[in-house]
């Protein structure tokens, strides 16, 4: 009976490996993974996207990189979010903080950040509906 139990529970269970195919699929739509550098490519159009929509896009690339063994880490530091979106360190750290409080972004150590892997599909879902012009 406790067997029966946990067979049916475990389909609450969530973990990256689970979740990686959906993510790319999403992913995919709306930006690449440069084969040379690892760094992000958009495939939308930056005008079209705050500030904090650019970070969390960036922050999701160097996630799916390092899963390709392009970086050791998933996380980036303000300096290097700052200077791969031609940003100031000021407003970098500013939108971080506020994802952060918003749980869509994970502190490692002080100053610098990962995206918050449970959160991926819902924020690709919300871009893409944006920049498809159906929010």
């Amino acid at each position: 009976m406790i067997e029966e139990k946990k067979e049916i529970l475990k389909e609450l269970l969530i973990d990256e490996g689970s979740i990686l195919k959906e993510l790319v699929n999403k992913a995919k739509k709306i930006f690449k993974i440069d084969k040379k550098s690892g760094r992000t490519v958009l495939l939308i159009p930056t005008t079209r996207l705050s500030d904090r929509e650019l970070i969390v896009l960036t922050l999701t690339g160097r996630y799916f990189a390092s899963k390709l063994n392009f970086f050791d880490s998933d996380s980036m530091t303000i300096g290097d979010i700052a200077q791969e979106l031609n940003m100031t360190k000021e407003s970098v750290s500013a939108r971080t903080s506020e994802l952060k409080r918003e749980r869509l972004v994970e502190t490692l150590t002080r100053g610098e950040y990962r995206i918050s892997y449970t959160e991926i599909g819902r924020l690709l879902d919300e871009l893409s509906e944006k920049v498809s012009g159906k929010k």
